[in-house]
């Protein structure tokens, strides 16, 4: 069963490749803000055929009917100065969407964070490898021949670690997507703000700790790496896109 759409954010896109797509999809969607975009691993023409239902359905979804909201734990030592900075928000914006009544928070309590990032601008992300050591790259960034004379974009690098490997985020984020999909095994999307978003998988779906709209930081424990979807050699599958536009993650390698 296709899993329901997390993001109610979605327009249509006409740019397929190997990349990720919401299961059971072969046409490609994404976020007018954030970047966030899934492409399928099928030939560019499925697009064709498939954009101007797929547009309908997602245009039916409008961020109007629903402010665009995060939630993040407050942890030891934050205050909402940081909190703040983290996420591209005011501390005015915090305190209405929370209703606070001060600037005292207490560890463990639950924020609300309206419109993350809307102040973020590219400068301010800091970046690091979701990856602790850096395996061998197992099929580069761009297109390359399927064997039969067809060039097919590859919108990231697949990089060779152990089953079991463990994923940190690699800039503070918010997740957008979580869930299965054909050929990926379990997806993860998250969104940094500036128009970049990041794409990982497989992840063993037993070890996520977070779910779709949680705010985390840079650093933070994601999940653990599954078993490989395709062939017998684990990797990570690892996207960077920026306004929808699939580009090399050369900042996120180790």
């Amino acid at each position: 069963m296709v899993p329901a759409v997390t993001s109610n954010r979605s327009t249509g896109d006409r740019s397929c490749g190997r990349g990720v797509a919401q299961p059971g999809q072969r046409a490609c969607f994404g976020s007018r803000r954030s970047g966030v975009q899934i492409s399928a691993p099928r030939p560019i023409f499925t697009c064709r055929y498939l954009l101007t239902g797929l547009f309908t359905l997602f245009a039916a979804l409008t961020w109007a009917d629903s402010p665009d909201l995060a939630h993040y734990r407050v942890r030891k030592g934050d205050n909402l100065t940081r909190i703040a900075t983290q996420f591209g928000v005011t501390i005015k914006d915090l305190h209405q969407v929370n209703k606070l009544a001060s600037d005292l928070i207490r560890v463990g309590q639950n924020l609300k964070i309206e419109r993350p990032f809307s102040r973020t601008k590219a400068k301010d992300i800091r970046w690091q490898s979701p990856l602790a050591k850096r395996g061998p790259v197992l099929r580069e960034f761009g297109p390359y021949e399927n064997g039969q004379g067809v060039m097919i974009p590859q919108n990231g690098v697949d990089i060779g670690v152990p089953a079991g490997s463990t994923i940190r985020n690699p800039a503070h984020g918010v997740i957008r997507y979580v869930g299965p999909q054909d050929e990926y095994g379990t997806v993860m999307i998250i969104e940094h703000g500036a128009g970049y978003s990041t794409v990982l998988a497989p992840l063993a779906s037993e070890s996520l700790a977070w779910r779709v709209d949680d705010a985390v930081l840079r650093g933070d424990i994601l999940g653990k790496t599954d078993g490989p979807p395709q062939g017998n050699r684990p990797y990570l599958h690892l996207e960077l896109r920026h306004r929808g536009k699939a580009i090399k993650p050369d900042r996120l390698l180790p």
